[in-house]
């Protein structure tokens, strides 16, 4: 489920801030660094040329969805430019054949910068045509996961293909500000946003937690379990192995989240969304492009601020 970013020039916050603080934001600003489209729909996933432990560079898809560092879609990429030397085979009788768990410090560097993560969770697919995504267009060497990003503050800017992090962010009043929960378990960075508004079929509110991911293309994305215990709209319809529906009025921190499509698989299809221990759904691509996108993965909140050109109402403030 899988990655992240962005960049830009928007005015920071309030005059408030002291000069050197601001400055130093200001100056992360403008490093920014340009990611790709990995497809060649709209609401696409995105990627960023990457290269591990110094070594050959390698397209990698930016997901907010997993906590692994790294996840390496080949394992012939992994054996032919990424130095195995510092780091240790997983071994496990329940391990599925088609992946290998290794363990270490790796460097991962990213246009102009390297991030060195410490106890870095290495997952190698055996058989990448398994999970490899038939609406790529370039080819996918792995996935750089949230933990990459943990002690960072993530600004993405999709209407400009760049992405940004730095050390301190402060929002102005031009942001929408949500939330974010972290799952029980303390050793995943994955994020999670809680939506109000949905009704079960005795009219009653459903609060659902939906998993931030930079990987998913969908605006909300709901298990099936879920979906047959909620009301349905009457603009449902089916696409494939797919259900889709307009929601009613769903809230979030007190604002109005209007015109969102919820997806669900039909029954007995397989999804992995359903192995979800821990989320309802996921908060997919859509949803984001419409915003300046900051991920303040230091302090568990969400920033967005809506785009020019794009459809202002899409969340609003609940007066």
């Amino acid at each position: 489920m899988k990655i992240i970013i962005l960049l830009l020039i928007f005015g920071l916050c309030s005059c408030s801030i002291v000069s050197d603080r601001k400055d130093k934001t200001q100056k992360e600003i403008k490093d920014t660094i340009p990611f790709i489209s990995m497809s060649e729909y709209p609401d696409s996933i995105f990627g960023v040329y990457a290269s591990i432990n110094g070594n050959h560079k390698g397209v990698f898809m930016l997901d907010s969805g997993t906590s692994d560092s790294l996840i390496v879609m080949d394992s012939a990429f992994f054996f032919n430019y990424i130095d195995t030397n510092n780091l240790k085979k997983g071994y496990s009788d329940k391990e599925p054949f088609w992946r290998v768990n290794y363990y270490g410090n790796i460097s991962i560097f990213i246009e102009k910068d390297t991030f060195f993560i410490d106890n870095a969770h290495i997952l190698v697919l055996n058989n990448k045509d398994l999970f490899y995504p038939s609406n790529y267009y370039l080819p996918v060497d792995g996935i750089i996961g949230s933990s990459v990003f943990k002690d960072k503050i993530i600004i993405v800017d999709f209407a400009k293909k760049k992405f940004a992090y730095m050390d301190e962010f402060i929002p102005d009043s031009s942001f929408i500000c949500i939330p974010l929960e972290a799952p029980l378990s303390e050793d995943r960075c994955e994020k999670l946003v809680t939506i109000d508004g949905f009704r079960d079929k005795r009219n009653k509110n459903v609060s659902v937690k939906l998993l931030f991911d930079t990987g998913n293309m969908g605006d909300i994305v709901i298990k099936y379990s879920l979906a047959k215990k909620l009301q349905k709209s009457e603009s449902a319809i089916e696409r494939g192995r797919n259900i889709y529906w307009q929601a009613d009025t769903l809230y979030a921190s007190g604002y109005i989240i209007k015109d969102v499509i919820l997806k669900h698989k039909k029954k007995g299809e397989f999804d992995q969304v359903e192995f979800l221990s821990f989320a309802d759904g996921l908060l997919g691509i859509p949803f984001l492009q419409k915003y300046l996108t900051v991920i303040d993965y230091k302090h568990n909140m969400l920033y967005l601020k809506p785009i020019e050109n794009t459809n202002n109402d899409f969340i609003l403030k609940n007066e």
